[in-house]
Formats: structure tokens, C-alpha cells, sequence
């Protein structure tokens, strides 16, 4: 009678296997707990139905739906797993034909690793095609082949970094391809992974990849040959760090890791960074060389707003060679590793700065965070805020914070020398504190650095003013400028007098006049102020004017206001362009 169980056959891990009259065949299962080749499955129930299946019958079908509370295998986690698949299957002579329906799908609520990372919400759908999705030719001559294309809806995963730090990443293709072959009997397996229409997001970094394409090839012996493709990689940032690139790759897989080669290319390949290294999944470490080749600026060629449209409209005219080359190194515990960064005659204007032939080599001996060794040396033809600082030589580390630290600093500025030792630059908080040092500037060249309307003069001066720079504002305590001992010329014939001294009592006409022709002995300011609030500048004078009091010695003692706020302004502008540059990238 139709229904009527004809037979039922328990199993170790199968609760049953039922055969009816009507040629119903049920498999169903229902464990608790059960363990396949080191793989561990809990809350798992299944049920197979197929139909028509008799001994003389030479085709049938079925469907099959697996759930799996709890799977894991090694260090991979499987949870709320569902695998449901309609199957038609035809028998021949020596031959088995299977094919699925497009509802095959399979189903994870989570992918986990043990460490930590996975894949929440993953999913494959199996796309309807011609070829089936097995195909068995048994006998001495025998083959397997099957094929299957799915595809993969975007899905988020949690990446592990070291350390516990995990990067979000959303990924998804719209084609995976299984294809392959083994002989019957034998197990020298060949087959390949096609995918295509990959897009992957990095979710807290802004970096975008579209067009990912992969073809993996297995072969005895070798696990796995891999070719990678991604037709574009870009910042979701407005504006983005840097333009677009691409990348092709290569990969191969044996028991002991990965090795793997490949370059990123961008701005129409004009820019190519090559790299190559190997992964041991033994011990999960690594390693990655890096390089760029000498990458050449010419105005109207090839420029920043090529590689970087964040900086555009920040620098301008850029020319000159940049190349870099190094190695990245990464194991369970995190990511180290070393470049060097060489400058060859590189001049750009930033804002109201034009920089003028930087040569040098950077190395960082560490990347997370980036950092040098100390002595790391700069040398820069012409900082020009107004008045020329030239043939510059900088020795400086970066230090974690991250934190510039310049152990010296020194060039030619206003006929002199500036200098200065032991600066803290704070790059996140944009603060900035140390000494600066002049010694024989001259001091008219200071004065028109200063915009000091209608002053003249001779001698040098030098000294040593302490700054602080923070939330915008410089601070000057204890700092003094004091002329050499040769003593020199002051005129101050300004053309209108300063709306401080207009209306002045006598004295103060004496003072306007003395300074018209003033042969001095003695010159020194000695400074404390700040950008936003008036200056305390005291200036100490002792000589005289010929024409005033028949040459006779006069000593001033004189509290003044004015523009050495705006010499330091403008001596902060190029680390004020590194603090924005900084943050844009």
C-alpha cells in the first residue's frame, strides 16, 4: 500500500533511513552531537526526500534541507547553518548525472574563526545552468567532473589583525564558479575557482574595491595556483587620499603557505608599485616587499592632483623624483616592518610657501604605529614665507604619538643664521614647542620681515626666543635678540608717524627724532608675547644722534608693540601645511 514502510535502517549517527511502497525514499536525522573526519556538528537535523527511486528506474530526484545549529572544523565555526537543494538525478550504464534546481542554496548566520574574526550573514546561491552539477563515469577508465556557479551576496566580516584588533570588511561576487576532475578510481584531484563581479568595502577605513575578479587552480601536489584582478580601488572619502588604482596578483598554495607576487597601478599606470612575499599557515606569519620605482613630477604631465585629488589645490608646481622600497612583516601578534622613502630635488608651492629642492632618505624602522630611528636628515634648498630660509639641513625622528621631533634645524635666513635644537612637534594636536636661535641676521632684513615701515639699517643681532605653539596661538617667554658689540645704524623715517607716537609730548618727539639717525652701542628686545594679545617687547638702546643734543650718549628704554608676532606666524606655516596635509591623508 502506498505509505507503507517497506524498511528502516538505523545508523551510529543517522536516527533513520525509511523506504515506503510508493518508492519513497527518507533519510532523517536528528543528533545531538555527532563527528565527521574532525569535523563537530551540534543541533544538526536533516531530511532527505526523494522520489521514484526504485532498482529499475534510471532516473529520480530529491531534495534535501540540513540544518546545523553548531559546526566547526579546525579553527572555522559554522552557526546557523541551512544547506537546501532540489536534485534530479539520471542513471545510465557506469554513469550518474546530477543536477540542481536554482533554489539550491546554503545558509550561515555566522562564519567564525576561532580568534575571534568571521563572516556574519553568508550566503551562496546556486545560478541555473546547462551543464550538470555532477557527472560520474565509473570503470577502469572512470571520471568525476562536476560544476557549480553561485553566487554570493555582499556580506560583512570581521578580520583579525593582531592583538584583538579586527577590520570590518563588506564582501560579495556576483559569480563563484567550482569546476573540476578526478579520475574514477583515484584521487588526484584538478580543478579551478572562477570568480567574478567582486566588490569589497572596508568599513571603518573608506576604502572601496570594485571589479574583483579570480581564477584559482588545484592541482595534485600543489594546492592551489591563483590569479587576482581588481579593476579599481578607491577611498570613499571626499576627496579621496588618492586616485584610483588596480591590482593583478599571483598566488600559489602548497601545505606550507602562500607565496604570491602582483602590482598595484595607477593614474594610467604611471604609477606602479610592485610587491611580493609569502604567508606560513603553520605559525600565521609573513612578509611583503614593497616598491615603487622613481616616480617623476613635471608641471603639465604629470602632477599631485594625479595621485592625490585630497591635496589638490593645496600644492601646486610640484616637481621633482620620490621612490620608496621596503618590507612589511606580520604574525599573530601584530604587523612590523620597514621602508625607506628617497627624495630627490622636489620643490612645490603650498599655499603662501614655496619649498624649493628637498633631497633626502627617510627610513622607518616601524609602521603601527610610523616611526624612524633618530638622525633621520632633510636637506632643503629654500623655505620661502616671505623671507628666504635657505640651505637647510634638518636631522629629526618620528616618534609615536604621533611626534616630530627635530634634534636640529639650521639655514641661512635674513643674512644670518637660524637654528634651533630639541623641537617637539605634536602632529594630532598641532602643538609645537622648543627654542630657536639666531645669530648675525641683519637687522633690517629683520625689520622687513616684520613690515616695520621706514626703517633702515646696519649691524646684525642674534639671540635665543623659547616658542610655544598651541590651539593656534605662539607664546614667547624669556626670549631676547641682542645686536653684536660692533653696535650700527638705526633710521626710522616712517612715513606718517605711528598712531601711538601722533599727538606725543615732547619727549616723545625726541625719541622720533633721535631714531631718524641713531648710532647705537647697545640693541637689545627682550620678548614675551603672544598672536592674540598685544606684545611685551622691551627694547633696550644706548648710543646717540649727531644731530641730537650735539651727539651726546642717550638711553632708551622702550615698550613697543608690533609685527614679530607675524615673523613667527610665518615661520609656522610650513608645519601648519604638514598638520593639514597630514590630516587629509
Amino acid at each position: 500500500e502506498p505509505g507503507h514502510r517497506l524498511f528502516r535502517r538505523s545508523w551510529q549517527y543517522f536516527h533513520s533511513l525509511i523506504g515506503d511502497a510508493s518508492g519513497m525514499l527518507s533519510l532523517e536525522l536528528d543528533a545531538e552531537s555527532a563527528d565527521f573526519n574532525g569535523a563537530t556538528l551540534r543541533g544538526l537535523s536533516t531530511r532527505l526526500d526523494g522520489h521514484d527511486i526504485t532498482a529499475s528506474t534510471d532516473s529520480g530526484s530529491f531534495t534535501v534541507d540540513i540544518n546545523v545549529e553548531t559546526a566547526s572544523h579546525g579553527e572555522l565555526i559554522f552557526q546557523g547553518g541551512n544547506l537546501a537543494a532540489a536534485i534530479d538525478v539520471a542513471f545510465g550504464k557506469q554513469r550518474l548525472t546530477a543536477r540542481a534546481g536554482s533554489e539550491t542554496s546554503i545558509r550561515l548566520d555566522r562564519l567564525a574563526l576561532a580568534d575571534g574574526g568571521g563572516i556574519d550573514g553568508f550566503e551562496l546561491r546556486l545560478m541555473p545552468g546547462t551543464e550538470p552539477l555532477v557527472d560520474a563515469v565509473f570503470g577502469s577508465n572512470g571520471k568525476v567532473t562536476y560544476h557549480a556557479a553561485w553566487a554570493m551576496p555582499a556580506a560583512v566580516a570581521a578580520l583579525p589583525l593582531g592583538e584583538g584588533d579586527m577590520i570590518l570588511v563588506s564582501l560579495g561576487f556576483t559569480s563563484l564558479s567550482l569546476s573540476g576532475a578526478m579520475p574514477w578510481p583515484g584521487s588526484e584531484h584538478r580543478g579551478q575557482i572562477s570568480a567574478s563581479g567582486g566588490e569589497v568595502l572596508m568599513l571603518d577605513q573608506g576604502v572601496a574595491a570594485a571589479g574583483i575578479g579570480a581564477r584559482v587552480k588545484l592541482s595534485p601536489g600543489r594546492w592551489v595556483e591563483s590569479e587576482i584582478a581588481v579593476a579599481e580601488i578607491r577611498q570613499t572619502q571626499d576627496p579621496p587620499a588618492f586616485s584610483p588604482l588596480s591590482l593583478t596578483a599571483n598566488l600559489a598554495t602548497d601545505e606550507n603557505g602562500v607565496t604570491f607576487d602582483g602590482r598595484v597601478s595607477g593614474a594610467e599606470s604611471r604609477v606602479t608599485i610592485g610587491f611580493a612575499g609569502q604567508h606560513d599557515i603553520r605559525d600565521r606569519s609573513g612578509h611583503v616587499g614593497v616598491s615603487l620605482p622613481p616616480l617623476q613630477f613635471l608641471p603639465g604631465e604629470f602632477s599631485v592632483d594625479d595621485i592625490s585629488p585630497a591635496l589638490a589645490g593645496h600644492i601646486t608646481n610640484l616637481t621633482g623624483e620620490v621612490a620608496l622600497n621596503g618590507q612589511v612583516n606580520w604574525t599573530g601578534e601584530g604587523v612590523s616592518g620597514a621602508f625607506d622613502v628617497n627624495i630627490h630635488d622636489v620643490s612645490f608651492l603650498a599655499q603662501d610657501t614655496a619649498i624649493e629642492g628637498i633631497d633626502g632618505n627617510v627610513h622607518f624602522d616601524n609602521l603601527s604605529p610610523a616611526g624612524t630611528p633618530p638622525g633621520q636628515t632633510i636637506k632643503v634648498k629654500s623655505i620661502d614665507t616671505g623671507t628666504p630660509f635657505e640651505d637647510v639641513t634638518v636631522k629629526f625622528q618620528l616618534r609615536p604619538g604621533p611626534l616630530i621631533f627635530v634634534e636640529s634645524v639650521v639655514g641661512q635666513w635674513a643674512g644670518g643664521t637660524l637654528g634651533a635644537t630639541e623641537l617637539a612637534f605634536d602632529v594630532e594636536g598641532q602643538g609645537f614647542r622648543g627654542s630657536l636661535q639666531l645669530a648675525d641676521v641683519d637687522i633690517e632684513a629683520l625689520a622687513n620681515a616684520a613690515n616695520i615701515q621706514g626703517m633702515a639699517s646696519t649691524g646684525k643681532i642674534s639671540g635665543d626666543v623659547p616658542v610655544v605653539f598651541e590651539n593656534g596661538e605662539v607664546t614667547i617667554s624669556s626670549g631676547y635678540l641682542a645686536a653684536d658689540p660692533a653696535g650700527g645704524v638705526l633710521r626710522y623715517r616712517p612715513n606718517s608717524v605711528p598712531s601711538a607716537l601722533a599727538g606725543g609730548h615732547e619727549q616723545v618727539a625726541l625719541v622720533v627724532k633721535a631714531l631718524e639717525n641713531f648710532q647705537y652701542e647697545t640693541l637689545r628686545a627682550d620678548i614675551n608675547l603672544t598672536t592674540n594679545a598685544e606684545s611685551a617687547v622691551r627694547v633696550h638702546l644706548l648710543g646717540s644722534n649727531p644731530d641730537v643734543y650735539e651727539g651726546q650718549p642717550i638711553e632708551f628704554n622702550l615698550n613697543l608693540t608690533g609685527g614679530l608676532g607675524q615673523i613667527l606666524q610665518q615661520s609656522l606655516r610650513g608645519y601648519q601645511f604638514l598638520n593639514d596635509m597630514l590630516d587629509r591623508l
